[in-house]
């Protein structure tokens, strides 16, 4: 994955025409911009400089971090273009910073290839695996894979390092897939995507192929054809003797036969089928943290729209370890005399240290100032310059390099998380230039800074948020920053913020009223956002009653099952199941019926104000866990406020189809002054401890 945006356009690159008379190009400059807006930046630069320094509106909110001492003025303007690949124009006495239209399709481009290469490196390592797993018999295969199975839960089970690892798995779904029809149909689904199919996949994280495909499908590749042909063939072996009939193997071995038979629903309908009027289809969904996976189902499914075999799925890339780079001599700076990059790489708070100081109100540090200060840090120790952007992607809070002794080594851990987009970093002997590592995905996702220090004024304000407060600051953010968080899976909840920030004010208040909020009844805009909540795939399950420790919690739980039964977490499958894949019955769109339901449950919690900057907030069960471990999880300094956690479980009905959001967020008292864990009232702390008595009598 490549950043580095042109490293020809260094300070001693030919001046651009723009700056050819900038008054006194040598004067020095200092500046310490640390995580602040580009129209902020170049008004203050302009101010030293005494010139008028703007920026077009496209990119006026660019998050910078520009440090640097008495640096010729000439030289950081040319810097600040070339690190972005802007341009420098003038008009009359003005400098203006413009985005290109060949810059900005360079970043489309970009941006699509971000899109397309994880699903090419699966697509690339599940092909290798395919043709050698046509090297085996099935028998052979068979005969192999308990020895591999074995091994690779060894591996996994010893905390074997990563090589040892992915060798281990490669090898078990070597010969998986050689007897596997399941996974060989959906491996040759996934195979079949070109660029602009695997695009659509990286950006969506979902698509479904079938054998009679709805306008919202893929067909089937010929490629897969055959070994449809041949689980069709095995799926009616199967049937028969799970029904308790003379089976006749016809020469497949056992092993296939289990394997299907563990996925039969309805085994009489599969045996009075024809094999032509059966729907065969594959979905697939696309996570590409920590791993690049693709989980899925190979689904048998009746004309009539019943489920008949389903098999789960799942392939992956294996795991890429991001290379630790050596970092320039000019880093080995030792850090004693900074508190803030002491606790980074320490974890132990001195004198002088200060995190999130977004969380105070009126304050205006961006929540991202902590990464910037880390930066800053590392320009004033070893007085090399820094510019970089920040992206929402980096996430709040501080970043971490424990065990870290120099400048050199934090920077090289904080930038080289492998489970993470980061910074990637390049040192040029005159200015250390950091750019996020996904920038053209995520530019246009980073919440309005005006509208983030607005809310969490309210937020501190009123001691809470509601649905009205987040939507139309959050839908689309990769972050949360701590307002509201959510189990269900990040492109379901933008999917939902979206569509309730489109819906009409009235219909809010209605919807949140009576419980439920019809598709029919939504304008053309908000209409279009609820059909992207309907197809976008994750789908999740509400906590087990048996994990809650917390009777309001148990409480909201019942009415939840009590109105959605068919959300308890998955059960046995009974013959005559509905199909629930929803491309297939609303093949176009969602119908006027569909509907979201809103159920709303308060439980008693604590809100944390973290010693790493973060805003946090436990309900009792989770604090009945950790409350003996408080200072690994929030850190010593951490302050603590009694809350109320509040959740919103929106469900869509469309059809047999049912989707489960939770969004979550807390309420508190914005006057009591947060406190140390003592200093929480005793009932809340009482409440804890019957929690923790309970869990540990059910374990």
């Amino acid at each position: 994955m490549i950043w580095l945006p042109l490293l020809a356009l260094v300070a001693g690159a030919p001046a651009q025409d723009a700056l050819a008379d900038l008054p006194d190009p040598q004067a020095p400059v200092s500046a310490e911009f640390v995580v602040r807006p580009l129209r902020e930046v170049l008004d203050r630069l302009g101010q030293q400089m005494h010139v008028k320094l703007t920026a077009e509106k496209a990119i006026e909110n660019e998050l910078i971090v520009l440090v640097c001492q008495s640096k010729p003025r000439l030289e950081v303007l040319r810097r600040l273009a070339s690190h972005f690949d802007w341009k420098w124009q003038k008009d009359g006495g003005e400098y203006r910073l413009v985005l290109p239209p060949e810059q900005l399709q360079a970043e489309r481009r970009l941006a699509r290839q971000l899109l397309v290469e994880p699903v090419e490196r699966l697509q690339k390592h599940m092909k290798q695996l395919l043709e050698e797993s046509d090297q085996y018999s099935v028998e052979d295969a068979i005969a192999k894979s308990d020895e591999l199975l074995g091994e690779l839960v060894n591996a996994q089970r010893n905390g074997a390092d990563s090589d040892t690892s992915n060798r281990a798995e490669a090898n078990y779904r070597r010969v998986e897939l050689r007897y596997n029809l399941f996974s060989r149909i959906a491996v040759r689904c996934l195979l079949s995507l070109g660029r602009d199919r695997a695009a659509a996949f990286g950006e969506t994280g979902r698509v479904v192929f079938s054998s009679k495909p709805t306008p919202r499908q893929l067909p089937l590749p010929s490629e897969a054809m055959q070994d449809v042909r041949q689980l069709l063939e095995m799926l009616y072996i199967g049937a028969q003797d799970k029904a308790g009939r003379q089976v006749d193997l016809r020469g497949y071995v056992p092993r296939q036969l289990w394997l299907v038979e563990d996925s039969i629903y309805d085994a009489e309908r599969i045996l009075a089928s024809h094999p032509n009027d059966l729907i065969v289809r594959v979905a697939l969904s696309l996570d590409t943290r920590p791993r690049v996976t693709a989980t899925g189902k190979v689904d048998i499914v009746s004309q009539d729209g019943i489920l008949l075999a389903r098999h789960h799925i799942g392939v992956e890339a294996p795991f890429e370890i991001k290379p630790v780079r050596e970092v320039p001599a000019e880093f080995n700076v030792p850090f004693g005399d900074s508190p803030f990059l002491t606790y980074i790489a320490k974890d132990v708070v001195e004198e002088g240290f200060e995190a999130g100081k977004f969380w105070q109100k009126g304050n205006p540090a961006d929540p991202l100032e902590d990464h910037g200060r880390m930066l800053a840090e590392i320009s004033r120790l070893t007085g090399v310059p820094v510019i970089a952007d920040a992206y929402d992607g980096l996430g709040q809070g501080m970043p971490s390099a424990l065990g870290a002794k120099t400048c050199g080594e934090i920077l090289q851990q904080a930038t080289s998380k492998s489970w993470l987009p980061v910074w990637k970093w390049a040192y040029d002997g005159e200015w250390l230039s950091l750019r996020f590592e996904e920038w053209p995905l995520v530019r246009s996702s980073n919440v309005d800074r005006e509208s983030l220090f607005r809310l969490r004024d309210r937020f501190l304000e009123k001691g809470q948020l509601d649905l009205n407060d987040l939507a139309p600051v959050f839908a689309g953010s990769e972050q949360t920053f701590g307002f509201y968080r959510s189990t269900t899976g990040r492109r379901s909840v933008n999917a939902f913020l979206a569509l309730w920030a489109a819906v009409p004010p009235n219909l809010r208040m209605n919807a949140l009223q009576t419980g439920r909020l019809r598709y029919g009844d939504l304008p053309p805009s908000a209409r279009e956002r609820f059909n992207a909540l309907l197809y976008e795939g994750n789908a999740s399950f509400l906590a087990r009653k048996q994990d809650i420790y917390e009777d309001e919690h148990l409480s909201f739980l019942d009415r939840i099952y009590q109105q959605f039964p068919e959300l308890e977490p998955p059960r046995a499958y009974q013959p005559g199941l509905p199909d629930d894949e929803v491309t297939q019955f609303r093949p176009i769109s969602a119908l006027p019926e569909d509907s979201l339901y809103f159920l709303v449950g308060e439980f008693p919690g604590v809100l944390v104000f973290s010693q790493t900057g973060h805003l946090d907030w436990d309900n009792i069960t989770m604090l009945s866990a950790i409350s003996d471990h408080l200072v690994q999880f929030y850190g010593l300094t951490a302050r603590y406020v009694p809350a109320t956690i509040r959740e919103y479980a929106i469900v869509l009905r469309a059809g047999p189809m049912t989707k489960y959001v939770k969004i979550e967020t807390c309420r508190f008292d914005p006057n009591a002054k947060p406190g140390t864990w003592m200093d929480m009232p005793k009932s809340l702390r009482d409440k804890i401890e019957e929690a923790r008595r309970r869990r540990e009598g059910r374990g």
